[in-house]
């Protein structure tokens, strides 16, 4: 339910790991988030955000089909005393690769019952931020993210992960 969302309910749905018990910074950010109109919105990431961090996250997820990341799964991070900038960081992607909700089209970023997260529909939105999400994609998958590169790593943790793959009985997974 952290969708980035004025439904947040911020002390509920966010988790500090750090500082104090003051979450007017996300506050501010949901609320700006809110308000943002589609033609401002490339001005407005690329003042309060970690710009190229930014479309790497939202180029790597469409590129790997995360979809479970823009509703949770996902820290947000503010550079309170160097740059004054969000930064983004995934982090439980077991559910990439196209199998975890195949069906939601790349610019819905939730579940039914969560909002939808309005950094990166925004962003989707936005023709400047998406021309840079594109370019992203293209590089990303010209030198690294492709069947060439990604199909022999994949395969060369199948003996790493292979037992506890087979352990997990929480990943709804039929077989091995």
């Amino acid at each position: 339910g952290a969708c980035l969302s004025r439904y947040d309910n911020v002390y509920y749905h966010w988790e500090k790991k750090s500082g104090n018990d003051d979450y007017s910074d996300i506050q501010n950010l949901i609320a700006v988030m809110d308000t943002i109109s589609i033609d401002n919105y490339y001005q407005m990431v690329s003042e309060n955000f970690n710009y190229d961090n930014l479309i790497d996250f939202l180029a790597v997820n469409l590129l790997v089909r995360n979809n479970s990341t823009y509703y949770h799964n996902y820290y947000m991070f503010n550079d309170s005393y160097a740059t004054s900038k969000w930064h983004i960081f995934p982090w439980d992607l077991d559910k990439c690769f196209l199998y975890y909700e195949v069906n939601i089209p790349y610019h819905q970023t939730s579940r039914y019952w969560t909002p939808d997260n309005p950094v990166a529909e925004l962003a989707f939105l936005n023709d400047t931020t998406l021309q840079h999400i594109r370019n992203r994609i293209t590089e990303l998958h010209n030198n690294i993210i492709n069947d060439s590169y990604i199909t022999p790593w994949i395969d060369s943790l199948e003996v790493l992960l292979y037992n506890s793959v087979e352990e997990d009985a929480t990943d709804n997974i039929a077989s091995i």
